[in-house]
């Protein structure tokens, strides 16, 4: 079957022009580049998409075999996405940089439209990509984020070139009545009103979110889109029926393309586990978990210990498991895990002495030692000073020694230093009586 289009002597010419172009890209250093992974399977597409807090069934990819792919690497780039999927009019490998064709395209011989594409431009309907699925989302705001760009930028714009992009919901509204969302296209403009197409989004229309590649090194496409995000207000637990359509408008000639970051809750339920450490005298730590997202109220299991609350108080040391279930019966559980620790355990000690043996002397001594707890340890004694684990030199008298050790654990033992009495005399004597005798004597006690 022969397929024609509309003849345009500006794209014949702009492809010959592009032949330059090549030669003069090909003195440029290399850069980091757009990585493109050019006909995946539906379910690695599904992957790529579908971010935390959805469920995915019932996916349809009705593309050309090469026109989509996932990507990743795109945080280097100029186009801001890190990774996702692709889906094109064309080749999904045209898409990586650097930029050096004005024209480059994959005519894939797709014919036929959607109707909800055609309602953006009628002439939609050339290298149709359409991705279809289901989701069940377990929050009630999803976050959409994408970027659109073309080869048909800059020449095409506001002329019969002009290739489109939709995403269309179906399913009930924030509130859960039926039939809010009718093929609705969230692909929009901030306004939530101006579709995303080669017109609306241009170096002459809603220029704020256009961006010219002229040059570009990493990125293909002529021209792009800002990032484009937006915030859907869904029922949570219901389903609904996504579709994601591009086409090239005109002609097959020139290469168009989005890129869809994953589609994440923007408020599903996350945790943020904390701890203050169990205290030198035992069992005296505490656990909490705070959460994030999610639609309350909240239930808590922890174990080892069953208990059910955000915050656990007097826990010993050691790993706890939090389990957190909130009020949607369609939200799966979410867990965390607290590892308590501890300051430091009690310190024990043991103590030896050395009395003094004459009264007035300093000869006594102390000695502590640790038994017990987590070092290092440091020791202060207190009248005499000193940083020892003994004492010397010590005169009669009651002594501590505090002894530190991790976390600031201390622990005291007192030593009573003694000495025997002072010794005391009495004395009597007994005089000569005769001149010259030697009869006399001396007693002392």
């Amino acid at each position: 079957m022969t397929q024609t289009y509309p003849f345009s002597p500006g794209k014949i010419l702009r492809r010959i022009f592009s032949l330059v172009a090549v030669f003069t890209f090909l003195s440029l250093g290399l850069q980091a580049q757009l990585v493109v992974n050019q006909g995946v399977s539906a379910a690695a597409l599904l992957a790529a998409l579908a971010g935390q807090g959805l469920t995915v069934s019932n996916v349809n990819l009705n593309c050309a075999t090469n026109a989509y792919g996932t990507f990743s690497n795109g945080n280097t780039t100029n186009m801001g996405i890190s990774n996702g999927i692709l889906l094109t009019t064309g080749s999904a490998n045209n898409a990586i940089g650097p930029n050096n064709s004005t024209s480059l395209g994959t005519c894939n011989g797709t014919s036929g439209s959607d109707p909800q594409l055609t309602t953006i431009d009628p002439q939609a309907n050339e290298d149709l990509c359409v991705l279809e699925f289901d989701i069940v989302p377990q929050c009630n705001t999803l976050t959409i984020t994408f970027v659109f760009g073309s080869e048909e930028y800059p020449e095409f714009v506001n002329s019969s070139f002009n290739d489109a992009f939709g995403f269309f919901i179906t399913g009930p509204g924030p509130a859960c009545q039926p039939g809010f969302y009718n093929n609705t296209n969230v692909a929009t403009l901030p306004n939530n009103v101006t579709p995303v197409s080669i017109d609306n989004v241009s170096p002459t229309t809603n220029s704020a979110y256009y961006v010219n590649n002229t040059g570009g090194a990493t990125i293909q496409y002529d021209g792009f889109t800002t990032i484009l995000t937006r915030n859907i207000s869904l029922c949570p637990c219901q389903t609904y029926h996504f579709k994601l359509a591009i086409a090239d408008a005109g002609d097959c000639f020139y290469d168009s393309g989005v890129f869809v970051d994953f589609l994440a809750c923007s408020n599903a339920l996350t945790l943020t586990p904390s701890m203050t450490p169990s205290g030198c005298s035992g069992c005296t730590g505490t656990m909490s978990v705070a959460t994030t997202g999610g639609v309350g109220p909240f239930t808590y299991s922890w174990a080892p210990g069953g208990q059910t609350t955000a915050t656990v108080n007097n826990v010993c040391p050691g790993t706890y498991t939090v389990t957190v279930t909130d009020a949607l019966s369609c939200s799966p559980t979410s867990t965390a895990v607290v590892t308590v620790t501890s300051t430091g355990s009690a310190i024990t000690t043991t103590g030896a002495q050395t009395n003094i043996l004459c009264n007035g002397q300093c000869t006594g001594s102390g000695t502590v030692t640790v038994t017990g707890g987590t070092g290092p340890f440091t020791y202060s004694w207190a009248p005499s000073g000193g940083t020892g684990t003994s004492a010397t030199g010590l005169c009669a008298g009651t002594y501590t020694v505090t002894v530190t050790g991790a976390g600031g654990c201390t622990t005291t033992r007192t030593f009573t230093i003694t000495q025997p009495p002072a010794l005391s005399t009495t004395g009597g004597q007994t005089n000569i009586l005769c001149n010259g005798q030697c009869t006399g004597s001396a007693t002392v006690t």
